[in-house]
């Protein structure tokens, strides 16, 4: 049960990655823009350094928001990935597809000789 309260997390974490990265872009181009303006030295020098770590947190959490997954991605990883795992080590059911096709076969020629049968007896 825990994976599952994860799981249903990780829109929240997405959102809030989101919300980071749009102020902190708006930020990061103020700052740009001011740092342009200014023309004091020692000004200019603490605004490059802000830039430089907006800069860093940003692309932080823009990496962090590409590589978690959101929750219905993450579902999908979860329950499909299991299911081929599954299917994968199962000597059964790799044998179920011909099974299923040989009794498919079987039925409709049993259908096919009924109706067969039943045109013969009508004429």
């Amino acid at each position: 049960m825990n994976e599952m309260y994860w799981i249903t997390r990780l829109d929240g974490i997405n959102a809030f990655l989101t919300s980071f990265i749009i102020p902190g872009g708006m930020l990061f181009l103020g700052l740009f823009i001011f740092s342009l303006i200014v023309d004091n030295p020692e000004k200019k020098e603490r605004l490059g350094n802000a830039l430089i770590s907006v800069g860093y947190a940003i692309a932080i959490a823009g990496v962090m928001l590409v590589f978690i997954p959101t929750t219905k991605e993450m579902l999908l990883i979860y329950g499909v990935g299991g299911t081929i795992d599954y299917k994968k080590s199962n000597d059964t059911d790799k044998e179920l597809p011909d099974k299923a096709v040989k009794a498919l076969d079987k039925y409709l020629d049993e259908i096919s000789k009924d109706k067969q049968d039943e045109k013969d007896n009508v004429q």
